[in-house]
């Protein structure tokens, strides 16, 4: 009589769907996400990645003292129109209008997803400038009036959390693999869009983009977590108050 090998009967797409282990991933991404943020704000802090930032941005800009985007003289204002995808006014009337949808068709968990990512990570990132308080690069052209340090950059962490989270939400409503994964790959696109815009531009350090993917990134998926494992609370207390 033959023995049955239990892995080959397993459904790993069965396996990877069920809630459980989809948390420990997300879990998981959380935790190495913010691991590499702290060695990466660690390595900003003793100024070990001032080799690698300035070789990118001299890269990317030209003329005398860096001052201009390489490239037709257009490309700088194409850059400073792509880079408003991350800005928050940008972010926040988006964000809006997604929970207002989500609302009115009750989706209340996701709409609760979409408000935390938002305001969580616009937070976030305000502290963590705060504490870092790194000064911007010195090549900055005049025409960017900007306040706020440069560690880690609020257009790239706002891209992250938002185009993340909604990447994230609607490909749980997509009918086939490769839809969801195009929503996916989108939204990796214009996260990575702006912040390659701001390196562009010359008002970040690519290090400053690194971070801010990072912080958002990781706070997306943990606000994703965090609303799927209060969902998932609700559907097994609902059961027992009934009873």
């Amino acid at each position: 009589m033959d023995h049955l090998n239990p892995v080959e009967h397993l459904d790993i797409r069965a396996f990877l769907s069920r809630p459980e282990i989809r948390a420990a991933g997300a879990l998981i991404v959380v935790i190495l996400v913010g691991l590499g943020f702290v060695e990466l704000a660690d390595a900003v802090s003793d100024r070990d990645t001032s080799g690698f930032d300035q070789a990118i941005l001299t890269a990317l800009r030209q003329g005398p003292n860096h001052a201009e985007l390489i490239g037709p003289a257009w490309m700088e204002g194409v850059a400073a129109d792509l880079t408003a995808l991350g800005s928050f006014p940008v972010a926040f009337v988006l964000s809006m209008l997604v929970i207002g949808y989500l609302l009115l068709a009750r989706y209340y968990s996701h709409a609760l997803d979409v408000f935390l990512s938002l305001a969580g990570g616009t937070a976030l990132v305000m502290l963590l400038k705060d504490v870092f308080m790194r000064p911007r690069p010195t090549m900055i052209p005049e025409i960017y009036d900007l306040s706020t340090s440069s560690f880690p950059s609020g257009h790239a962490t706002t891209a992250a959390v938002v185009y993340l989270t909604l990447g994230i939400l609607i490909a749980r409503f997509a009918t086939r693999r490769r839809l969801a994964l195009y929503v996916i790959a989108t939204s990796f696109f214009l996260t990575f869009l702006v912040g390659l815009t701001r390196v562009a531009m010359g008002v970040h350090y690519p290090t400053d983009v690194i971070g801010g993917w990072a912080i958002g990134a990781g706070w997306a998926v943990f606000c994703w977590l965090a609303v799927s494992v209060w969902e998932n609370w609700k559907k097994h207390a609902e059961p027992q108050e009934a009873e």
